[in-house]
């Protein structure tokens, strides 16, 4: 009986892989993935790993997960495949420990077996595994799932040592369920205290893969009181370390990653929008037809009937919880319970970044919806073990079933991340007016000078975003190469208007006043601009070029070595200044500097620049 179980259990990190494996090849998406990985030179410069704990200078002030990219970019560099396989092998693991700590819950083998096999397969899962920024995601899942099986051998060892203790069963149906994660050992002994030190530990670790979590001691009180069935007392006392150590994370999150205002819905509609994000993740944990790596803004209303139903659905649930707690054995209660605690931190009754992005997204279920799966697979298990023939062979059919359509979703939904274009593209289809995917599609349009499509890509941006600054001068970018030079120029007034201290707005106003012979008004713009970046090498070349064709060489000669000594080997910026020389008449110092350009341009693979700086160098040499 005992290798059947070993056979189950090596089927779930199996499944995962086979899931996964049409990712094999997925590459960076935008979301964060370069910034946090390819582009980061934490992972590859001289301290990094130094810098990485003990700064700020991380993208998130999470230090083991960018740890863990520190050690595998030793291994495999910027390559996106090998972060993948870590992940995969991340969340297969956290199959094998959601079984082990649903059997620590209570639950039957069979229906702690279905729990991990729904929480592997799920395709709201995906999300967490194929986008590589979502490291944190699995690696604090790892660890969060460590300490909560730590966390109920202690407290199981507590109810052996506590003579009023009553554990209440999940009646699962199973002879044996409950003593899984047993110990002997009692609170006071060593042994005791060793493995509170470890879930303490591992807490920590979780933690520093990712704060969310920070919530997980408040799903475990409940666990301890209503499944292992200590007393309160003896419960509070021991998630109170743990608490203590979620809320310096929180502060100390805040103090080092310097969180700046979000905006975000005022405080009396914020438990209306919560509401609708708990009855949202039911929905797709139970239907999950159409999941969208970025979901469109909702447009929450005191007015809104459907608002205050799921707020009221909310409350009704709380209150029936006792009772129907009472009748499905003490898993229900502790899965809802679970779900909603987990979830508390990123329901926006306390604003953080991503809601600027979407008010809901996949990756935060992650942990919280093992408390849904547990339920169902509790349910599917008891059904299974009923006397009624029917229960019997529908039960496993239905979860077969499910099974099966979660393992080829979630194979579909891998493909989603499989690149930026086809992950913002997929957005688009299903979320046409998305303002983060239609400024992705008016980047790429942008960059491959379709200005007309980058402009229209750009204006629905606007639309969306009519109070920020970057898309109005992203489409002021648009039309100014365009040639609507006045239609740019407003653009790039309201954006100052949006956001004085926006430095690519003034030194792009700046180009459009050059263009319109406002030379002072431009200069003016150009000297705000670089003020405000002046290690912006791009901003230095632009008044240099401004400043020689105002004939002012010492003025233009001083910004060119600014940018030149801010990127040496700046080829564009050796060549503009080579250029600049040629002109004053100083042809030795501008053949030199060609030359430096040249070989720039060549070691950093730009094949048109370098046979530009060719051609101009073949046609100094020729006599006048």
């Amino acid at each position: 009986m005992r290798w059947r179980r070993w056979i189950a259990a090596l089927v779930l990190p199996a499944s995962v892989f086979l899931a996964y494996a049409r990712g094999w090849n997925n590459d960076y998406v935008g979301l964060d993935d370069k910034a946090y990985i390819s582009e980061n030179p934490l992972l590859r410069e001289p301290g990094g790993l130094r810098r990485i704990w003990l700064t700020d200078e991380a993208p998130q002030y999470y230090p083991l997960t960018f740890t863990s990219y520190w050690l595998e970019y030793r291994l495999w560099g910027p390559q996106p495949r090998g972060y993948y396989l870590a992940n995969v092998a991340l969340h297969a693991a956290n199959a094998l420990l959601v079984l082990a700590l649903a059997r620590a819950l209570g639950l039957s083998f069979a229906a702690a077996w279905l729990a991990a096999a729904l929480f592997a397969l799920h395709p709201m899962q995906v999300q967490s595994v194929a986008w590589l920024a979502e490291r944190k995601n699995v690696l604090s899942g790892l660890f969060a799932l460590l300490m909560a099986l730590l966390y109920l051998r202690h407290a199981r060892a507590g109810a052996r040592a506590e003579p009023d203790a009553h554990p209440v069963s999940s009646r699962s149906g199973d002879a044996d369920a409950g003593s899984a994660g047993a110990s002997p050992s009692r609170v006071g002994t060593s042994a005791g205290v060793a493995w509170y030190v470890l879930c303490l530990l591992a807490f920590a670790a979780a933690l520093l893969s990712k704060t969310a979590v920070l919530t997980l001691p408040l799903s475990l009180l409940l666990a301890e009181r209503w499944i292992v069935g200590n007393p309160w007392r003896a419960a509070i006392l021991r998630t109170a370390p743990l608490l203590a150590l979620s809320g310096l994370a929180a502060a100390v999150t805040v103090f080092v990653e310097h969180l700046s205002p979000v905006r975000w819905i005022e405080w009396p509609l914020r438990p209306l929008a919560a509401a609708g994000a708990l009855w949202f993740y039911l929905g797709k944990l139970a239907w999950p037809a159409t999941l969208l790596p970025i979901y469109p803004q909702w447009h929450v209303s005191a007015a809104g009937p459907l608002w205050w139903a799921a707020l009221l659905g909310v409350i009704l649930v709380a209150a029936a919880a006792p009772l129907w707690r009472r009748r499905s054995g003490a898993i229900g209660g502790w899965g809802l319970a679970h779900f909603a605690a987990l979830l508390l931190p990123v329901l926006g009754l306390v604003p953080f970044g991503y809601l600027e992005v979407a008010p809901v997204a996949d990756h935060f279920v992650y942990l919280a919806a093992i408390g849904p799966l547990a339920i169902a697979a509790n349910a599917v298990a008891r059904s299974a073990a009923a006397r009624a023939p029917a229960s019997r062979f529908a039960a496993p059919a239905v979860a077969a079933a499910a099974l099966l359509a979660c393992a080829v979703r979630s194979g579909q939904q891998v493909q989603v991340w499989r690149s930026e274009r086809e992950l913002f593209g997929y957005v688009l289809r299903h979320d046409p007016d998305s303002a983060l995917a239609n400024q992705r599609f008016g980047f790429f349009a942008f960059q491959e000078g379709r200005f007309e499509e980058a402009a229209r890509y750009y204006a629905k941006v606007v639309a969306a975003q009519p109070n920020k600054a970057t898309p109005r001068n992203d489409l002021g970018a648009a039309l100014r190469n365009l040639g609507r030079i006045g239609e740019a120029a407003g653009h790039f007034q309201a954006a100052i208007a949006l956001e004085p201290d926006n430095a690519m707005a003034h030194l792009n106003l700046a180009g459009v006043l050059a263009q319109r012979a406002q030379f002072d008004e431009a200069e003016r713009e150009f000297r705000t601009g670089t003020a405000l970046v002046p290690d912006h090498v791009l901003a230095r070349l632009a008044f240099a070029d401004f400043l020689a064709s105002r004939e002012r060489p010492a003025e233009a000669e001083e910004q060119y070595r600014a940018a030149l000594r801010l990127d040496p080997d700046h080829a564009d910026g050796c060549f503009q200044f080579a250029q600049a020389l040629a002109k004053w008449g100083r042809t030795t110092e501008a053949e030199g500097l060609a030359r430096r350009a040249l070989q720039s341009a060549r070691a950093a693979g730009q094949d048109a620049l370098a046979r530009e700086i060719s051609r101009w160098l073949r046609q100094q040499r020729r006599p006048p």
